[in-house]
């Protein structure tokens, strides 16, 4: 059964795509770049910008790409010390038989950046 403009039976993709809302890219800038491709939830992005914020005093001068590029090479430049943290919060996520533990961080992360989780009434 043929249902699009162009025949096929397949769908008409537009001209123009636009592209993602609020995607940024920063990355090495004498080494070859292998790229990720990540999501932030609203609480993680909104953390982020207050992150960003404290750390350059200038917002409009860096990316936030930057701001988490550099928490990343930090955690993993001192992963000896947090990685305890990391398996304490994962122990403590199947414990508690959660499904994942990032709606665990998220919580804990709206609340130490005084955010208000999404879908999670907890701290109200």
């Amino acid at each position: 059964m043929k249902n699009s403009k162009n025949g096929s039976g397949r769908p008409s993709i537009p001209a123009k795509v636009k592209p993602a809302r609020d995607v940024e890219y920063d990355g090495h800038i004498t080494e070859k770049n292998l790229w990720f491709k990540i999501g932030l939830s609203p609480v993680e992005a909104a953390a982020l910008r207050k992150i960003h914020q404290r750390i350059y005093m200038k917002p409009a001068k860096k990316k936030l790409a930057e701001t988490l590029r550099a928490m990343i090479l930090t955690g993993m430049a001192h992963f000896d010390t947090l990685h305890e943290q990391i398996y304490s919060d994962a122990e403590y996520c199947r414990k508690e038989g959660f499904f994942a533990n990032e709606h665990y961080l998220d919580e804990i992360i709206a609340h130490r950046f005084n955010l208000k989780p999404v879908g999670i009434d907890h701290w109200a």
